[in-house]
């Protein structure tokens, strides 16, 4: 769990087949050698670039999802989930469980999924934006409007 394998064993093989297989004089002479080592390891894992130019056909809508599970308030006894510092509340027989919620960013809406026999069910639909205290504590998802 603490590391990636994928990204160790490419760091392995640049530390054998490029790092250590030669004493470098300067950064020009890495710089020299770097392309050559490159081009040859992407070769080896048969990568190939990404086709340009291709266009969604669908436009991209930016979301953001959040898995929660769903308490009781101890003094209300209501379910709830707690998304950005904001309790949204849900039926009680969600208590225990728990839900997918879908904040749309173009729309303002958050919906609450919950999986039944590989159905998805809506639980709740809502508007819902930024909340001011969230914007206050600073952080990845603070944006001035």
């Amino acid at each position: 769990p603490w590391n990636q394998a994928s990204i160790e064993g490419s760091n392995s093989i640049f530390s054998r087949k490029f790092w250590h297989r030669e004493r470098y004089t300067s950064v020009e002479m890495i710089d020299q050698r770097l392309p050559l080592f490159n081009k040859s390891y992407q070769q080896y894992h048969g990568y190939e670039p990404p086709v340009r130019g291709t266009r969604r056909k669908t436009p991209f809508v930016p979301m953001v999802y959040f898995i929660r599970k769903v308490y009781q308030d101890e003094q209300s006894k209501q379910a709830y989930i707690e998304i950005l510092k904001e309790k949204i509340t849900l039926p009680k027989s969600y208590i225990g469980m728990f839900v997918l919620a879908q904040w749309n960013l173009n729309r303002d809406t958050l919906t609450v999924i919950y999986e039944s026999d590989q159905q998805a069910i809506i639980v709740k639909e809502l508007n819902f934006k930024l909340n001011p205290k969230t914007r206050e504590l600073g952080g990845s998802l603070s944006f001035v409007t």
